[in-house]
């Protein structure tokens, strides 16, 4: 099959943490994934600053619990919220790749 779940898993390098992020007006989803699909914790954080460094702090942990190298952010961009996100890393070194979901299919 030519879009398979293998196939899209494979995009993403091995040793990385996958971070579903659902984000809402005044408190955001996540749940922090293995590269074998095994959720390892389920989280809400606050749509402030306060918020987002506490999520980051909770990846940070997840990240040297299960020894991924680093992490990689799935946010849902059907609204507006998720522009949170790519202000957070504002001059600190982070690169914020957006994209619709549709977008992130390899061509075959």
């Amino acid at each position: 099959m030519k879009n398979s779940p293998a196939r899209k898993l494979k995009q993403v390098s091995a040793g990385y943490l996958r971070v579903g992020v659902d984000p809402h007006k005044k408190r955001h989803a996540a749940v922090a994934m293995t590269e074998d699909l095994m959720v390892q914790s389920k989280f809400k954080f606050a749509s402030s600053r306060g918020g987002f460094e506490e999520a980051l702090e909770r990846v940070r942990a997840e990240m040297a619990k299960t020894g991924c190298r680093g992490v990689i952010f799935a946010i849902e961009t059907g609204g507006h919220y998720w522009r949170n996100f790519g202000l957070l890393p504002g001059g600190q070194g982070r690169a914020f790749p957006a994209g619709k979901p549709v977008h992130l299919e390899a061509e075959a």
